[in-house]
């Protein structure tokens, strides 16, 4: 429900004040606080709380919002991604999701994986939206097999312009306009 409140108008305005008049004590008390209930404690908890001690900055704040409006409605998450999944063709793709994770449903990183079919999925069983923070050894390890096993991608901008145009059509214009070419030699 926070998220889809900071979709509201004002909501940059409003964090400026909260960070303004909330003093940094209470921000400890409620974190101390927090953490003494098990359900509530955790790195899902100190990686949120951490989030919103970033907004005292302005710019901060301001790609927060951003951000959220661009993704988020009040009805709940507008924006899928999936529709471009396309662009990462050739690309090998490493999912990593936390079974208990309250802020992306794994239920969301298991189609993502489903639409990916180059992909490889980790499932951090008991973890929240933090893995790499809850299990740091486990994630590490994953990244460097994955790593160690994985060709990189081979890819250029005319590779990248024919999957944009034959996925778009309506992209052509834009991408051969004179504004979007550079000459060459």
């Amino acid at each position: 429900m926070a998220l889809r409140a900071a979709t509201l108008p004002g909501t940059a305005l409003v964090l400026r004040i909260a960070s303004a008049i909330t003093p940094r004590w209470f921000v400890r008390l409620g974190h101390r606080i927090a953490r003494a209930f098990p359900a509530l404690a955790g790195p899902d908890h100190d990686g949120l709380a951490a989030a919103f001690a970033s907004l005292d900055d302005g710019g901060a704040r301001g790609a927060f919002a951003q951000t959220v409006r661009g993704t988020l409605s009040w009805s709940g998450q507008r924006l899928e991604g999936t529709e471009r999944f396309y662009l990462l063709a050739g690309t090998p793709v490493l999912l990593v999701g936390g079974s208990r994770d309250s802020v992306i449903p794994l239920r969301h990183t298991l189609a993502a994986y489903e639409a990916l079919p180059a992909s490889r999925l980790d499932v951090f069983d008991g973890a929240g939206h933090f893995p790499h923070v809850e299990l740091p050894h486990r994630f590490a390890a994953t990244i460097a097999e994955f790593l160690a096993s994985t060709d990189p991608a081979q890819s250029d901008r005319e590779s990248l312009r024919r999957l944009l145009l034959a996925n778009n059509p309506g992209t052509a214009a834009a991408l051969t306009s004179p504004a979007n070419t550079r000459p060459t030699g």
